[in-house]
């Protein structure tokens, strides 16, 4: 067995032997439903809370971000229900195991650690912001939803009914918006600083072609799957910026020579690019062959967080933005209908509204999840 469905094994059996042994303090709904509530997290929140007009700014700014989110993945979700596509656009993220339909695959401890560390920032974000407008959090807590994890952090009801409709929106946003920013964050860490120092770790011996398209020029010139470039227009690869600006800055009709690390050298002609006519296009794809530089040790554990940036990044946009649809107990649904109300004034009408559109939003989600796994 491969390590991802070993971890998922005895990461399930372990949290099994933990929900017998504390069986009495977790809650059990619905069969499949495990909570465990308590008091964690609470103090840290109120410290937090202290800077309160740093988080009312952030936090309002977060009120027009999350409306804008759940316009766009309701038209997302729209646009997946009426125009279907093979591949899942839609699709729960289990860490560690691959959902049918769907080509995106989550590794199980990066999963782990990404949906942890992301649900924390939301929930503690809902209570922060609870906090500074003087509401108080009543418990948090974590759970089971069958094999999916949740968190949670539950305010007095009484004392959010009390409050004005921006800052009760703004509570409701702040989840969604917390997401939307660390990952905004952790997209610049990955750019400028991870990526950076991590490139600048390997020496680049050659490119490795990978696919070869038929009827471009690359096919014709004689350049094959498992090539190795070594130097592009007398350039060594070793020079790889300057070697790639002149491989992508060709035009139609433009020369380009190829040695190979056989010695052999391969000429060929650019032809037009499919996309953009003006660019020159050979029809070859590639990677690149790298050897590690002797002082860099610190590179395989920089490519492990590279890649922990990476699927962090998608999730943390993954939740904020579903947890913005317009739709029962979501963020994104409490936000519509409080808005509504506080817009028509209305609040039967917003209310019919507001479950009309819930439905219209659950139906296409189910729709645009389970259709690629059937098809």
């Amino acid at each position: 067995m491969e390590i991802n469905t070993i971890s998922v094994i005895a990461f399930y059996a372990f949290l099994a032997i933990l929900i017998y042994k504390n069986k009495s303090k977790i809650q059990r709904h619905a069969g499949i439903i495990f909570i465990y509530e308590g008091k964690f997290g609470i103090k840290l929140m109120d410290k937090l809370a202290k800077y309160e007009r740093f988080w009312k700014v952030w936090s309002y700014i977060g009120i027009p971000i999350g409306y804008l989110g759940m316009g766009f993945i309701f038209y997302f979700i729209f646009n997946a229900f009426f125009f279907p596509s093979p591949e899942a656009v839609v699709s729960p993220i289990i860490p560690g195991i691959k959902i049918p339909g769907s080509n995106f695959f989550l590794p199980f401890w990066h999963g782990i650690i990404g949906l942890f560390s992301l649900l924390v920032i939301h929930e503690g974000a809902h209570g922060i912001i609870s906090r500074v407008h003087k509401v108080k959090v009543e418990s948090t807590g974590v759970g089971l939803l069958a094999i999916l994890p949740f968190a949670f952090v539950k305010p007095n009801e009484k004392q959010v009914k009390n409050l004005s409709p921006s800052k009760r929106i703004a509570m409701y946003a702040a989840g969604p918006f917390a997401n939307i920013t660390t990952a905004v964050i952790a997209l610049g860490v990955l750019m400028f600083a991870v990526m950076p120092i991590l490139i600048g770790s390997y020496n680049v011996l050659g490119l490795n072609v990978l696919d070869v398209t038929e009827n471009f020029p690359a096919e014709s010139a004689g350049l094959e799957i498992g090539d190795v470039i070594t130097f592009i227009d007398d350039i060594p690869l070793s020079d790889s910026e300057l070697a790639y600006e002149s491989l992508v800055e060709k035009l139609p009709g433009e020369e380009m020579s190829l040695t190979l690390d056989s010695g052999e050298v391969i000429s060929m002609i650019a032809s037009e690019n499919p996309i953009n006519p003006n660019d020159g296009h050979y029809g070859f794809s590639f990677e690149g062959v790298l050897e590690r530089k002797k002082n860099a040790w610190y590179a395989d554990s920089l490519s492990i967080f590279k890649d922990f940036l990476y699927f962090f990044i998608t999730l943390s946009l993954g939740v904020g933005l579903f947890n913005l649809l317009p739709l029962g107990p979501l963020d994104g649904g409490k936000m519509f209908k409080d808005g509504l109300v506080a817009v028509t004034k209305r609040e039967k009408l917003s209310n019919r509204v507001f479950i009309y559109l819930s439905l219209l939003t659950f139906l296409m989600l189910l729709v645009s999840i389970f259709r690629p796994m059937i098809v």
